[in-house]
């Protein structure tokens, strides 16, 4: 097994962190902690959090309480500064190796740190045993706390403050990603975090905040997780990429809950509270949570920790590359949508590379294509408006009289590939009698998006609006004399053609079926 540089003496270090922060002392007043701090505070730091969560009369939700006073370590790498800065909240342990393990690391790469404190505060040591004594999301406020008191040092950069979160400070920082925390949280004027990065958390409790981030989120999970396991997380991050939202998650193969603790053997835990088989859906974040009865027995105990090296440095290098892309300085790039440049917008939207074999497909569909165009019946290019791309092709099936018409519309992101390359649809349709249109249309960036999706120009195709069903189209006559009938079958799409048909027509129209392929 390959070690880590240093690694005996980055064990020793962190012991000794370990005793420090055991013995830092107790909590002042909150009237006592220093509203704002100068540019020579750092250390050990106490600091009022933002409100709090607490349990209602029947501990079945979360209201809002007053402000708890609680700790953390502020650091900074070598120089003047302004730095950015990561925000770490430990696991259900307390401070252990994952957050001082990372905070050496985070500030050789330019970054200070501030490793929060949830436990010393409020008199506890751990809540691996009884997970209800303070859950992640009660948490929050310390993580808006701790970025409202860095805010006002000089050495900081406001614009560019992460919260990174370990397993227990995982669902913390899940939480704390989502919209509504930052607006219950974050008070008008003053700087959200820019990034949330989650190492393991829990994704099993469901709330429909969670589907609502105010920043990029960066899941980081092993393979073999049986406290916190990968499957509920993967689904998250596959809902929110799928509604447009910046999150991604990197699963580690073969590693277990704790994959990046230094030198932790493997270990199977007992006592530990564990809600791997859960899978809940909650009402809000806030509750009403169930009871021990009502979760069916989900709620076990038990699991699994250990290191993995090799997913502990992957992770490394994951987390240094992520940190770079999403705290960079505004002014060194140029945003052209949520945060992303061109080069990273043009990679999110290039899925030939993320399919091996895609020009395999690409090139067979051209060979059905031009066999259909060969062999089928039809009229081709025949333009519907102004636009040299506004042209469609017609494939018309055996018999007279009108026919059913089936719309396609092809994808390729809006700004590549041609009706040409979709003419092989066709084959599907004909023999059962119906008629097949594929339609080209202006590319960007020929056009801009508004124009891409305006109504008009399918108007022309003959789908009328609903303030002009009374009237009689031209087009339809045009389809008439192209041997069909007003379209009045279905419409398919693949990819964005997709999007694009079911974009112009919000409930409007005749047509029975509107899917994306």
């Amino acid at each position: 097994m390959t070690l880590f540089r240093g690694e005996a003496r980055t064990r020793w270090l962190l012991r000794f962190a370990l005793v420090v922060f055991s013995f830092a002392g107790c909590a002042p007043a909150l009237s006592d902690v220093k509203p704002a701090l100068s540019e020579t505070d750092s250390g050990n730091l106490w600091f009022a959090s933002a409100r709090s969560l607490v349990r209602s009369w029947d501990q079945s939700r979360l209201v809002l309480g007053a402000p708890v006073v609680i700790s953390g370590e502020l650091r900074f790498p070598p120089g003047a500064g302004p730095f950015p800065a990561v925000i770490l909240a430990h696991g259900c342990g307390g401070i252990r190796t994952p957050e001082l393990g990372w905070g050496p690391l985070l500030r050789e790469w330019g970054y200070a740190t501030f490793v929060v404190d949830s436990f010393r505060g409020r008199g506890l040591t751990e809540v691996c045993t009884n997970a209800r004594t303070l859950t992640g999301i009660q948490r929050i406020p310390d993580a808006y706390g701790a970025l409202r008191i860095i805010a006002t040092h000089p050495r900081i950069d406001t614009r560019r403050v992460v919260l990174m979160g370990f397993s227990h400070g995982g669902i913390l920082t899940m939480g704390a990603s989502t919209v509504w925390a930052k607006e219950t949280f974050v008070p008008a004027g003053q700087s959200a975090f820019r990034a949330f990065v989650a190492f393991y958390p829990s994704c099993n409790f469901a709330y429909p905040e969670r589907q609502r981030i105010s920043a990029p989120v960066r899941i980081h999970t092993g393979e073999l997780d049986d406290w916190t396991p990968a499957g509920p997380c993967v689904s998250l991050a596959e809902i929110l990429k799928g509604s447009g939202q910046d999150a991604t998650i990197t699963v580690y193969p073969a590693a277990h809950h704790g994959f990046d603790s230094i030198g932790l053997t493997f270990l199977y835990r007992p006592d530990v509270d564990s809600g791997a088989a859960c899978n809940l859906q909650l009402a809000s974040i806030l509750g009403p949570f169930p009871s021990i009865r009502e979760t069916g027995g989900c709620l076990r105990k038990g699991a699994t920790v250990a290191w993995n090296p090799d997913a502990a440095q992957q992770a490394r290098r994951n987390v240094r590359a992520q940190l770079a892309e999403l705290l960079q300085e505004r002014g060194t790039m140029t945003l052209v949508f949520r945060g992303y440049d061109r080069k990273a917008l043009d990679r999110e939207y290039n899925n030939r590379e993320k399919v091996p074999d895609a020009q395999v497909w690409l090139a067979r569909y051209a060979r059905e294509s031009e066999r259909a165009r060969r062999e089928l019946t039809a009229r081709l290019d025949v333009a519907y408006g102004s636009h040299p791309g506004e042209t469609l092709d017609v494939f018309l099936p055996a018999g007279h009289g009108p026919k059913p018409v089936h719309v396609f519309i092809h994808g390729g992101y809006w700004h590549r590939l041609d009706k040409a390359d979709f003419s092989f649809v066709a084959h599907a349709f004909l023999p059962a009698g119906v008629a097949v249109v594929v339609i080209n249309y202006a590319l960007v960036p020929t056009v801009d998006l508004d124009e891409l999706v305006r109504v008009p120009s399918l108007h022309r195709l003959g789908v009328p609006e609903r303030d002009e069903l009374r009237r009689r189209p031209r087009s339809h006559h045009d389809f008439r004399t192209l041997g069909g009938r007003p379209p009045r079958g279905d419409a398919h799409g693949n990819g964005l053609g997709g999007v694009r048909w079911i974009a112009t027509r919000p409930g409007q129209g005749r047509l029975r079926d509107q899917r994306p392929l």
